[in-house]
């Protein structure tokens, strides 16, 4: 367009009519080449398919037209050519190229119609697609140019002078399609704005987003309180604040007594209720940096932070800190019209910026709490290094016992039972566990967490088919063996469904009369579950085996019991037996030998170390006597030995 414009205004201004045909020509030429290139640009703008062979198609025929009009004497289409002065409205004259048309010259003009005629069937195809204002825009071009096209050819046929409107036709689209840009540009800067606003607002929902998203990874969202992962985060900041200030810090886990019973007896909308309540009055007690978290259920946490240098009035500090919770929540509570009470039991540790392991300090605080929960509860244990010890020593001893079996570390003692007249009249078997190189371990050190871990039953196995061994070996030996050997159960095999058959099937496999075993059972040892240990104590003595109750006095069991089960002995716990000399507590044991003789039991005291005791008791009516007067726990070897030794 801007070539023919410049070759129109050189054809108007030209000093010789040559110059003016010349000009005219290049016009023609630069026409010739619009066309070419209108009809690529509208098979782009409708979205051809293939635009690239509408491109070649237009270069051919177009190109062959822009050649011959190069070529040729004359402009493209004139027999002659005339340049005459044509005047203007305004005044100017201009130059005007004319002449006769040769009979090929509407040929010519063929190829500019059917570009036409084929961008208006483009702008109907936009049109359909919905392209209304792109379509209606090119139309009003392409009216434009076939009008300007019609006209010119009919004043070259009649020879009109005319001004050649067909190249201002080319303003036209430059002015429709400058039009249409702006308005697309217009369209584009408001769909913009209106996507730069959906952004924003979408940026800030994702915003609202990430911050809910935080705030349920940091917060607890049934008491807003912040969580576990906040803490762990706190902790590493504490630790390094420690470190800079040289200060201490403390950590308090706090455990809600018997907090399930509420939930399962008034359900989970009163405990719930109850956990927020918990968790108003935390946020009452600390301030400054400290941090109120709920680890989970009914379980929290109190960081304290800033402690005084001095590892003491730390302590004393954080101890101070655990009183004041104790007070504050262990008062009532009101949830709708119920008063509510709960126990606290709070594990503390004191720590500085050294531990550089949180995970290490909330373990801490954890062995704390399950300290303070096994003392009785409700109360404030504090970390030391013994409590470690004494967790290190547990673990030491609860790997062990998982290979004791299979490395043979475990062993009998036998310590003798007598009478009145000094008769062997039975003997207890006693377990022994010989771990590693440290000295033999007592039950009382191990068989605790043997019941824990649920290695008991296995243990307990092993107990009883060495029994069997041992009585089957001194009968062979002809040993002078006690009427009845004693073993003890624990309450977590007692209570167990299928003991019974596990018995009376070793008993089997080893050929073993079973009037020859005393199961001791310890009166805690029906609470369990007393079905299925009543169960269990019933089938075994219709079999023979007989059952002795350990320790009796300290536990808590009732007496409708003793009744109850299939009992043959009663032994009086050790503790009853050091007091049976002083005039205010021999009570008890002749009360214990009392309710003995009532139920129809034989009464034996353990832990018989002084002559005096004995006489004591065998006044009283005891009827047999164990402990270390009498003989102390032997190996198999030493007990043979004493067996076999006149009396």
């Amino acid at each position: 367009i801007f070539f023919n414009a410049t070759f129109l205004e050189q054809t108007f201004h030209a000093a010789t009519a040559d110059q003016a045909v010349s000009h005219h020509r290049l016009r023609l030429g630069a026409t010739i080449t619009f066309f070419g290139v209108f009809a690529w640009f509208v098979a782009i703008y409708t979205r051809y398919p293939k635009p690239h062979r509408i491109a070649i198609a237009a270069a051919v025929v177009f190109g062959a037209l822009f050649i011959v009009n190069a070529v040729s004497s004359l402009p493209l289409g004139f027999a002659e050519t005339t340049v005459s002065a044509v005047r203007l409205p305004w005044g100017e004259s201009v130059n005007r190229v004319h002449g006769p048309l040769v009979s090929w010259a509407p040929l010519a003009f063929l190829p500019a119609y059917v570009v036409i005629l084929w961008a208006g069937w483009r702008c109907v195809v936009e049109f359909r697609r919905g392209e209304r204002g792109s379509a209606g825009a090119l139309v009003v071009f392409l009216v434009i140019l076939l009008a300007a096209v019609v006209y010119r050819q009919i004043a070259a046929e009649e020879d009109i002078a005319i001004i050649p409107v067909v190249d201002f036709a080319f303003i036209a689209l430059v002015a429709i399609m400058s039009t249409r840009l702006a308005l697309m540009l217009r369209d584009r800067a408001e769909t913009t704005e209106a996507t730069i606003a959906l952004l924003r607002a979408e940026m800030e929902k994702r915003r609202d987003a990430e911050t809910r998203l935080q705030r349920m990874a940091y917060y607890d969202f049934l008491t807003e309180l912040p969580n576990r992962a906040m803490l762990a985060e706190r902790l590493q900041q504490e630790l390094a604040l420690n470190r800079e200030r040289n200060e201490h810090g403390a950590l308090l886990l706090l455990d809600l007594d018997h907090f399930k019973t509420i939930n399962d007896a008034l359900g989970h909308n009163v405990g719930d209720a109850l956990l927020q309540q918990i968790a108003i009055r935390l946020r009452q007690e600390i301030g400054g940096r400290d941090l109120a978290v709920r680890m989970g259920g009914d379980e929290f946490a109190v960081l304290l932070t800033g402690l005084p240098r001095h590892p003491e009035q730390a302590e004393a500090r954080a101890r101070q800190c655990g009183e004041r919770l104790t007070t504050s929540l262990t008062a009532p509570f009101r949830i709708g019209e119920r008063e509510l009470h709960v126990g606290l039991s709070i594990g503390l540790s004191v720590f500085r910026g050294e531990e550089t392991d949180e995970v290490d300090i909330v373990r801490r605080s954890d062995l704390a709490l399950f300290r303070a929960k096994m003392a009785g509860r409700n109360l404030i244990h504090m970390f030391t290094s013994q409590l470690q010890a004494d967790v290190d020593e547990r673990l030491q001893i609860e790997r062990g016992l998982r290979d004791a079996l299979e490395k043979n570390e475990f062993s009998l003692h036998f310590q003798p039972q007598v009478d009145g007249a000094g008769r062997m009249i039975g003997v207890e078997a006693l377990l022994r566990w010989h771990h590693g190189d440290r000295e033999d371990l007592l039950p009382s050190r191990f068989v605790p967490i043997a019941e824990e871990t649920g290695l008991i039953h296995s243990v307990g196995d092993w107990v009883l088919n060495e029994v069997c061994v041992r009585l089957n070996a001194w009968r062979e030996a002809k040993v002078p063996t006690p009427p009845r050997l004693s073993v003890n159960v624990s309450a977590w095999q007692i209570a167990r469904v299928g003991f019974a058959q596990q018995v009376l099937a070793a008993l089997q496999r080893h050929r073993t009369d079973p009037k020859h075993l005393i199961l001791e059972i310890t009166e805690s040892a029906v609470l369990a579950d007393p079905d299925v240990a009543v169960t269990n104590m019933t089938e075994l003595a219709k079999s023979g085996i007989e059952f002795s109750v350990d320790d009796f006095g300290s536990g808590f069991a009732s007496l409708a019991y003793l009744r109850k089960l299939p009992l043959q002995y009663l032994k009086i716990d050790r503790q009853f037996i050091q007091d049976v000399l002083k005039e205010n507590r021999k009570q008890l044991a002749q009360s214990i030998i009392a309710i003995g003789r009532t139920f129809g039991l034989r009464v034996i005291a353990e832990g018989v170390e002084t002559e005096a005791q004995r006489q004591a008791l065998a006044k009283m009516g005891c009827d047999g006597f164990q402990g270390y007067l009498i003989c102390p726990p032997l190996p198999e070897s030493g007990f043979i030995e004493w067996a076999m030794t006149p009396k």
